[in-house]
Order: structure tokens, then sequence, then C-alpha cells
């Protein structure tokens, strides 16, 4: 085995190392959040709905 691939596997196995001490099973955003936002989108896109409806109406009308 040649000298990189030897050092290759080296650090792989030290990057295993390293990475399994920082798990966190804490979520780094909260639910409550994730929720906020995903309803403001959907009102964002109920108003956009509405105002395509009312855009239409009044361009059929003349």
């Amino acid at each position: 085995m040649n000298f990189s691939a030897l050092l290759m596997v080296v650090m792989a196995v030290f990057a295993l190392f390293v990475g399994s001490g920082q798990a966190n099973p804490a979520p780094k955003v909260p639910i409550k959040q994730i929720g906020k936002a995903v309803k403001t989108g959907f009102k964002i896109v109920g108003a956009a709905g509405t105002a395509h409806d009312v855009y239409q109406q009044i361009k059929s009308r003349g």
C-alpha cells in the first residue's frame, strides 16, 4: 500500500473518532418555529390564490 492510501485510511479513522463525540440529540430549531414558518407560508400561498381569483373575476367582467 503506498503512503497516500495509508494516510487516507488513517485520516478517515481519525475523522470517525472525532465526529462521533459531537452528536447532539437536541434539535437546533424548535418544532414551534418550524410550525410557524409553515403556517406563514400557507397564508402567503392562500393570499396569492385569492388575489389571482379576484384578478380573474375583474378581468372576465369587461
